[in-house]
């Protein structure tokens, strides 16, 4: 799958205002799981355990993953060491350098964010780690606002696109219509006992 190919199916999900969500109303989405509250634990464990039940499903297909982002951040809220930081050092988030946010470090220049927001970076052959860590962040940054790009783990092979998401969980679609999606099924059975689940509606 190269990068024309991965733009293109993008533009299927992503609303054309990139400051918008993903697009769930759309023939594509399959489904997404997120924490269920009725199973009581702090944030930390709620993460790890979600991480954990993504890692065991999909840990040996890491190796066919294709990571692509768009996420962004003010470089002055990096902090060395953290998990912010060591991901941006390998360009999966884009430090802002240039002076586009305003005194408040809140609102972003209109004229520069369409141009930060829609610079997709893809990347092939990641570290296993760098695919946990990512689903970290995106659950959980304490510094990456939730409007700060996008962010997709996409598996050619298997018709699969999935992204994590704040809700703590996981949502998918499928690269193309009709066809075989198994392996985010199985994902999905296995997710009754500590997530809930919404579903295409057909």
């Amino acid at each position: 799958m190269n990068k024309n190919e991965v733009y293109n199916f993008l533009s299927n999900i992503l609303d054309s205002n990139l400051d918008n969500p993903i697009k769930i109303d759309n023939p594509f989405f399959l489904s997404t799981i997120f924490w269920n509250e009725n199973f009581v634990a702090d944030y930390s464990e709620k993460y790890e355990a979600t991480v954990d039940f993504f890692k065991l499903h999909f840990q040996k297909y890491f190796d066919e993953i294709i990571v692509v982002t768009s996420l962004y951040i003010d470089y002055k809220k990096l902090k060395y060491k953290t998990l912010e930081y060591n991901l941006s050092s390998k360009g999966y988030i884009l430090p802002i350098l240039e002076n586009v946010f305003d005194d408040n470090l809140e609102n972003i220049n209109d004229s520069i964010f369409s141009e930060i927001s829609s610079s997709f970076r893809c990347f092939k052959n990641c570290q296993y780690q760098d695919i946990l860590d990512l689903s970290f962040l995106m659950m959980g940054s304490d510094i990456l606002p939730e409007d700060s790009g996008y962010l997709f783990f996409i598996l050619p092979k298997h018709n699969l696109i999935i992204y994590p998401h704040s809700d703590i969980g996981y949502g998918a679609f499928c690269l193309s219509l009709f066809t075989e999606t198994s392996l985010w099924t199985e994902f999905e059975k296995g997710s009754k006992e500590k997530f809930k689940l919404i579903k295409r509606k057909l």
